[in-house]
């Protein structure tokens, strides 16, 4: 059985808030559509906005959309928990490298319909490629 969002006592873990997404997971069809419920303060500060109530194909492009929505699908298809480093820069700010966390939540227990997510820092600034000004 998987932790659903009802299992999460935000009270627990306040020093961890301002890192923490939300994630709905929307089934249309056979498709997924990722949208942000909660965005945490600290991830606002390091991408530069808010992205609560926006979609993942509204905020990313290209190489990085197909990134972020394969590790969400993953831990939908698998109710398993994914891990990754992963280099972001949106639009003018510095490359950093980042360790991502994402968690399956299911309501009913098995059908992930939740996402929880959360990124740490773990490199300062990262040389951005040359290609970085044509990336969303």
């Amino acid at each position: 059985m998987l932790p659903g969002r009802q299992h999460i006592n935000p009270v627990d873990i306040t020093d961890l808030l301002g890192r923490i997404a939300l994630v709905d997971v929307h089934f249309i069809g056979t498709e997924k559509q990722f949208q942000y419920r909660l965005w945490g303060s600290i991830m606002t500060e390091i991408i530069g906005k808010d992205c609560t109530g926006k979609f993942i194909h509204d905020l990313f492009a290209g190489e990085q959309l197909k990134i972020v929505q394969k590790a969400f699908e993953a831990v939908v298809e698998t109710g398993s928990p994914h891990f990754s480093e992963v280099t972001w820069g949106i639009e003018d700010r510095d490359y950093r490298l980042y360790k991502r966390l994402l968690l399956p939540l299911a309501a009913d227990g098995q059908n992930v319909n939740m996402i929880l997510g959360s990124i740490i820092e773990t490199e300062q600034l990262i040389e951005p490629s040359p290609l970085a000004k044509y990336i969303l």
